[in-house]
């Protein structure tokens, strides 16, 4: 039995993966913007069938090479991505991968020292290595770096009054204080 035995998937070729033919690394990152873990079945077009699947620390993924069976030749790499509240999580796709690689050893290296940036032709946004969240972003046109401080809050609902009986729920946000409670330590963590 495969991991996924549907028909019912959407499939495409990718360009992105394309890179993989010519031995180089295919970072995927699959986000999550609900508020609890979820884990998630991701199924990658790739027109090769010799890769394996790495997570950010290095750790092997487990993972399945299906042959796809509208485009003979091409394959679907699927593996299952367990996802942090309101985070992400960081995948590889490397060619030809065992767990003592070199490609793997500088893999993990990178992904514990350096900052992470995403960047368009107008902004450069810059995400802290300790703690993931975003710590300054750049307008490229005029050099501007602005720090940034990024925290999570909370509020307390509230349960309505004698001048305004509503509240608090899922379409209206009434909190009982104007005082946000931090939600502890901020940072964003890779799921395991």
């Amino acid at each position: 039995m495969t991991l996924f035995d549907s028909n019912w998937f959407m499939f495409s070729i990718c360009n992105a993966t394309s890179v993989l033919v010519k031995d180089e690394v295919l970072p995927v990152i699959v986000a999550n913007s609900l508020a609890w873990s979820r884990t998630a079945h991701i199924r990658l077009p790739i027109l090769t069938k010799n890769v394996n699947v790495v997570d950010s620390n290095g750790q092997p993924v487990v993972s399945q090479i299906l042959p796809n069976a509208d485009i003979k030749g091409k394959f679907t790499l699927a593996f299952t991505a367990k996802i942090p509240p309101l985070g992400f999580n960081t995948f590889f796709v490397v060619p030809n991968a065992t767990q003592d690689d070199d490609s793997i050893s500088l893999l993990k290296r990178k992904t514990q020292v350096e900052a992470s940036t995403l960047e368009n032709e107008y902004l450069r946004l810059t995400f802290d290595p300790n703690t993931n969240l975003l710590s300054s972003i750049t307008k490229k046109i005029s050099g501007v770096t602005i720090q940034v401080s990024q925290n999570f809050y909370w509020y307390n609902s509230s349960d309505g009054d004698k001048e305004s009986p509503e509240q608090s729920g899922a379409y209206i946000f009434r909190p009982f204080t104007q005082t946000p409670f931090p939600v502890g330590q901020p940072s964003i963590a890779f799921g395991t």
